[in-house]
């Protein structure tokens, strides 16, 4: 049994064969949990004020975010990648 992340792509099963076409496959060994739940964070920050720009409730979101994100002191080496993978064996 083996189990992947795919982002994006295509997928078919036939009989008991699955293809997939993707730009991006990793095990789950190779997920840096701690990286994809910045990631998740971060796309849920960028989500809620999205939505709540166009509901015309954007200043309470811009000053919010902007003062609970600028208390964050990570560099911008460090900022989660788009796919967070484990580093190293």
């Amino acid at each position: 049994n083996q189990r992947y992340f795919v982002d994006g792509g295509f997928v078919q099963v036939t009989d008991n064969r699955v293809s997939i076409l993707t730009g991006r496959a990793l095990t789950i060994d190779q997920i840096n949990v701690a990286e994809a739940r910045k990631v998740l964070e971060n796309t849920q920050i960028t989500a809620q004020f999205r939505l709540q720009y166009e509901l015309g409730e954007h200043t309470n979101v811009v000053n919010s975010t902007f003062y609970e994100r600028s208390s964050d002191t990570t560099a911008a080496s460090d900022a989660p990648t788009p796919w967070p993978v484990k580093s190293g064996p």
